[in-house]
């Protein structure tokens, strides 16, 4: 019987957990596996009818052309497809098993160690990729091989003393509220508005991990998880992120400035050494001097 059976069957995390690592002890066999992580809504506890699975295989060896063939295979033929495939990187492809949806990374160890050990070297140098893979270690859960995913996030868990005013300081440009209000919202630009809503945000979410020495997620996704490792935030800080969307242009923008202020005040009372002066001067830059 299928685990998605119907609505009624709502204790979604047991069913999906029991799902995970049933999957993963079948993967567990291969002899190349040294270990397989849980992330996502299911290693954190927070699932729904909506939620999926997602695991991420590592190897001290790829599987052989002809295995990677018959994972892709086996993808399709549930239903499934593939993300992406480089013989030389790994694969990344999701199934159907059970009616639930589970991406599968397929990946080298030797790749998550490096990726960790150039992070830890160079916080600063960190793209939106490594932020996604490095949050889902820090927050997920062993299925298999446990001994080397808690080094790695034991590893995560000491992050260099400079990291959270490092991000800081790279997030602390937002566009001047002129634009949003006269170039955005004044011209009925709201594609504009929602745009510049959408990149800004993502920098004052980088702002608060740098408060709270949390690496970022790297997109915006399920912000009530994050809210909960974030002490150091503006108040009520998911409810008003949802209002941000749905609100009028200008009131919306309103509210963007004000999380922006909050957020600059924060900087000062936790980080007294870093200046936001010019960052704050730069939000009132107009955009001409005509009267």
């Amino acid at each position: 019987v299928a685990i998605r059976r119907s609505m009624m069957a709502h204790d979604y995390q047991a069913e999906l957990l029991s799902l995970a690592q049933r999957v993963a002890a079948e993967y567990a066999a291969h002899p190349q596996v040294e270990a397989i992580l849980l992330t996502g809504s299911v290693a954190q506890s927070t699932t729904d009818v909506n939620s999926d699975i997602d695991l991420i295989l590592s190897y001290a060896e790829l599987p052989t052309p002809e295995e990677m063939a018959t994972l892709q295979a086996a993808a399709h033929a549930s239903g499934g497809n593939i993300y992406g495939y480089d013989p030389e990187e790994g694969l990344a492809c999701y199934h159907f098993i059970d009616d639930v949806k589970v991406d599968f990374a397929h990946q080298r160890t030797a790749e998550t160690t490096q990726r960790i050990a150039d992070f830890l070297a160079d916080p600063a140098a960190a793209d939106t990729t490594s932020h996604i893979v490095l949050s889902g270690i820090v927050q997920g859960k062993a299925l298999y091989g446990a001994e080397l995913i808690e080094t790695w996030q034991r590893q995560l868990s000491d992050l260099p003393s400079t990291f959270g005013e490092t991000l800081i300081i790279a997030n602390l440009r937002v566009p001047p509220i002129a634009v949003l209000q006269e170039m955005g919202a004044g011209r009925r630009d709201y594609a504009l508005v929602y745009e510049l809503l959408l990149e800004s945000v993502k920098r004052l979410a980088n702002i608060w991990c740098g408060l709270n020495n949390v690496i970022p997620p790297g997109k915006l996704k399920s912000l009530e998880r994050l809210e909960a490792h974030l002490p150091i935030a503006p108040p009520q800080l998911t409810k008003r992120l949802r209002y941000l969307w749905v609100l009028p242009p200008d009131e919306a923008i309103d509210l963007f400035y004000q999380l922006v202020d909050e957020t600059f005040s924060l900087v000062e009372q936790h980080v007294p050494g870093l200046d936001t002066t010019s960052a704050r001067q730069r939000i009132t830059i107009p955009l001409h001097l005509r009267r």
